[in-house]
């Protein structure tokens, strides 16, 4: 019972509320960057998770303890279960503290672990599927910030001030 309660956890529904309500607050914050990573990350992320399922057509274990649909690599909510672990960073941003960063980001990566463990427990999964979900969730995640970070630099490096003195001062 507590592993299909974990596991909920990273199912398509939870995950996009947990997305939405994030970027809905970091857009009245006008974190623009942040919300851009966030929104665009997940779409990837649900993007990529079906056409690798259906070109690796892997079949799940035997005997499992829930029902789960369609191929089993990479796992889904593993992959779904990596924008806890995202949200996490970019709510780090802002909390004080070394130590609240710490056990924020250290939550939910125990989380994103707990739920692609519970696919593993509940017989759904192989560990190489969830191994492969946290994979691509991360690599996806990873590149929108990257990304949005190289945009938010490039866009607030605005011109330098002009300088005034004569061409022989500047040399010195």
């Amino acid at each position: 019972d507590v592993a299909k309660l974990v596991t909920d956890l990273g199912a398509f529904p939870a995950v996009l509320t947990l997305v939405l309500a994030s970027s809905a607050q970091l857009a009245l914050r006008r974190h623009w960057y942040e919300v851009a990573a966030l929104t665009l990350g997940f779409v990837l992320v649900y993007a990529a998770v079906h056409p690798a399922k259906n070109a690796t057509d892997r079949p799940r274990p035997g005997d499992p303890l829930v029902h789960a649909d369609g191929p089993a690599f990479p796992s889904a909510h593993a992959a779904y279960s990596t924008a806890w672990v995202a949200v996490a960073v970019v709510i780090a941003r802002v909390v004080p503290g070394i130590a609240s960063r710490a056990a924020l980001v250290g939550g939910a990566l125990a989380l994103a672990a707990a739920i692609g463990l519970s696919r593993i427990s509940l017989r759904v999964h192989y560990w190489s599927d969830v191994a492969g979900g946290w994979g691509l969730g991360a690599g996806i995640f990873g590149l929108c910030a990257v990304i949005a970070l190289i945009v938010a630099y490039l866009r607030n490096n605005g011109p330098r001030p002009a300088d005034d003195r004569p061409p022989a001062a500047r040399m010195r």
